[in-house]
């Protein structure tokens, strides 16, 4: 994306509501036309926070915003990575030196060059390569998966379709990063801490150099292990009313067979 709203801000990706919105108003305060000595420049400026607090500001919005982003991200490295096997490929496959030249073949009788033509016919018909638009196609399917998923779950918090989407994409691709780390998302939403971390480090064993996986996953694991560090509430001790009633009713009992 052309527009980064965080860099217009200067802040980064993982801070919090309210320092995003605590840088806002300081430029706000800094950069408006009443204030600043530059007029022209300042409303630009202005123009491009407000745009950018827009996008951000409120929390939907931003987790829109940054599933956009993360899909965004996630093609550009499968379309860097497609770019780096095809020169492999066509390295590998590069034209050799030119075999030595064969003097030609006595010639053939007519029922032999059609049985040699329909034999090299079928020999290729079975090892014909795929259409090289099949490839793309498919990726751009999953993308859209992805992108469907991601938005019925932070838009519309419809946890059941989003995973059903995930599944199907995981299915297709098992090397799928984005499903693997929107699958991480949806478990940690609903508590399964144990399963989202064990897809976080499934998509880092596929996509080891993504920082920005790797430190969402860091703050999860210190988020569960704090909630399970975290004291828990004691136990109310107070008996119950039947047993006060039954340890009344035995002192009675006991005192009557004194007397």
């Amino acid at each position: 994306m052309s527009f980064d709203p965080y860099q217009v801000l200067g802040e980064e990706r993982e801070v919090s509501s309210e320092v995003l919105k605590a840088s806002y108003r300081r430029l706000v305060r800094e950069n408006h036309p009443d204030v600043a000595p530059d007029k022209a420049a300042a409303t630009i400026r202005m123009a491009q926070i407000n745009q950018a607090w827009h996008l951000i500001g409120d929390p939907q919005k931003r987790a829109q915003f940054d599933a956009r982003a993360r899909l965004a991200e996630i093609k550009s490295q499968n379309q860097a990575r497609q770019a780096r096997e095809s020169a492999q490929r066509a390295r590998s496959t590069s034209p050799k030196s030119p075999a030595p030249r064969v003097k030609p073949a006595a010639p053939q009788s007519r029922a032999a060059t059609r049985e040699k033509s329909a034999r090299r016919q079928k020999s290729t018909s079975r090892t014909k390569p795929a259409r090289p638009n099949a490839s793309p196609r498919r990726e751009m399917r999953l993308l859209h998966q992805i992108s469907l998923a991601s938005q019925l779950f932070h838009r519309e918090r419809k946890v059941k379709e989003a995973t059903a989407l995930c599944r199907a994409v995981l299915l297709a691709d098992g090397r799928n990063v984005a499903a693997r780390e929107l699958m991480g998302d949806i478990f940690a939403h609903q508590g399964l801490f144990d399963y989202a971390l064990m897809m976080f480090d499934q998509a880092l064993q596929i996509a080891p150099d993504d920082a920005m996986l790797r430190r969402k996953r860091d703050r999860l694991e210190i988020a569960y292990s704090q909630s399970k560090a975290a004291p828990r509430a004691e136990k109310n001790t107070r008996p119950s009313l039947w047993n006060r009633l039954r340890a009344k009713f035995s002192r009675q009992q006991a005192t009557g067979n004194r007397q």
